[in-house]
C-alpha cells in the first residue's frame, strides 16, 4: 500500500495525516506531546470509566443477593401472643359460632362467580 493511500485509509479513521506530512520538527514534536496528553487523558477517562462501570455492577450484584423482602418469622413476630388473647375473650359459644362459619366458608363452592 502506497503511503498515499494508507494516508487515505487512516484518515477515514478521523485523523488527517496529510497535515502533518509538511510539519517542521519542531512542530511534529509539539504534535507528538499533544497527542500523548491526549492518549494519558482518554486512558484516564477509559479507567475511571472501568471502575464506574466495575462499581455499578458490584452494587447491582448485591443488590440482587439481598432477600426483596425481610420476613419476620412467625414465632418472632407476636401474632401467636396476640391470636392467644383474642381466643380467650371469646366465649365458647363464639368460637363454635366462627368454627362453623369458617367451616363452611372453606367448603362454599365458588365456581358461579366467574
Amino acid at each position: 500500500m502506497t503511503k498515499a493511500k494508507q494516508a487515505t485509509t487512516i484518515a477515514s479513521a478521523g485523523i488527517d495525516y496529510d497535515k502533518y506530512s509538511n510539519m517542521t520538527t519542531s512542530q511534529l514534536l509539539n504534535s507528538l506531546e499533544s497527542a500523548k496528553k491526549k492518549r494519558v487523558k482518554f486512558q484516564t477517562q477509559t479507567n475511571n470509566t472501568n471502575a464506574l462501570i466495575d462499581f455499578l455492577t458490584d452494587k447491582i450484584r448485591d443488590s440482587l443477593k439481598k432477600p426483596k423482602y425481610d420476613f419476620v418469622p412467625y414465632d418472632k413476630s407476636g401474632l401467636p401472643e396476640l391470636a392467644k388473647k383474642v381466643k380467650k375473650q371469646f366465649t365458647p359459644k363464639e368460637l363454635a359460632r366462627l368454627r362453623e362459619e369458617l367451616k363452611s366458608e372453606i367448603s362454599a363452592d365458588y365456581g358461579d362467580e366467574f
